[in-house]
């Protein structure tokens, strides 16, 4: 017990140091605010065109408030894990890590949590204003029930970003590079989480891939927690699949963490 609470508070003060250093480049998060903008946006605008012209299992309003979901999920659940362990390892200054006192888990997680902080707090506004401008064709009416189950998915689906991330990230051990796999990820996730076709649009092949892949929880599943578009079983089900990925994952990077510090060792960092 002793152990969880100095790791918690060993997050919280790196936590704090990150947010206080990265708060420095606000052109930074405004680009990341743009860049995450662009393709929901379009997406919806694309979608909101076919359904003008066939019938489709969402309606307008539903597309609408989906891809502004999309902004928001996207953002609480991403990571950027992979850069940091794989930058760490390639430059060489992994081996930093390794004489520190505490886990390199905690130094990556509050990198992640320090970014992720100051970027959704330069969101909000942008947010707020997408919010005012589409009102008309918003829909969400959120329970207490419901709420709690989201913020559960949340938490869930930032996650297992976090170690698929992670996983992928020690994956540089062997490759000696990150980028390819990154954008890799990144063209799997956009497909597979939701984030440019929503589960209710997607062919019967893609909908199977989506319901039981990692990506979903990642966005698609808080999603349709938020708009009600799943039944009580698929809930427990996807609550289930995702405790069971994440358990997976957790598994996992201490697996390859092991063995990549065998490699690792093997050059003489």
């Amino acid at each position: 017990m002793k152990k969880i609470i100095r790791n918690l508070r060993l997050v919280w003060l790196f936590t704090t140091t990150n947010w206080q250093t990265h708060s420095q480049n606000r052109i930074g998060a405004i680009s990341w605010i743009i860049n995450g903008a662009i393709t929901p946006m379009l997406m919806m605008s694309i979608w909101l065109v076919v359904g003008n012209r066939q019938q489709l299992s969402m309606n307008s309003s539903q597309i609408v408030t989906y891809y502004l979901l999309t902004i928001i999920v996207s953002r609480i659940t991403g990571s950027w894990s992979l850069y940091k362990i794989g930058g760490l390892v390639r430059s060489g200054d992994f081996s930093n890590t390794l004489i520190k006192p505490f886990s390199y888990l905690i130094e990556i997680l509050s990198h992640t949590l320090g970014v992720k902080l100051l970027r959704l707090i330069s969101l909000a506004p942008v947010i707020a204003m997408l919010a005012f401008v589409l009102k008309d064709s918003l829909i969400l009416n959120v329970s207490l029930t419901t709420g709690l189950l989201l913020a559960l998915s949340l938490i869930m689906g930032f996650l297992i970003k976090f170690f698929w991330s992670n996983l992928l990230g020690l994956l540089t051990f062997w490759l000696g590079e990150y980028q390819s796999v990154d954008n890799l990820d990144s063209l799997l996730g956009q497909t597979l989480s939701g984030e440019l076709i929503p589960l209710a649009l997607a062919p019967p092949l893609l909908q199977f891939l989506i319901s039981y892949t990692p990506y979903r929880f990642i966005i698609s599943f808080p999603i349709e927690l938020a708009l009600g578009q799943t039944t009580t079983h698929r809930i427990i089900e996807g609550f289930l699949i995702g405790g069971l990925y994440l358990s997976l994952l957790f598994l996992l990077n201490k697996i390859i963490y092991r063995a990549g510090l065998r490699k690792y060792g093997a050059y003489g960092h």
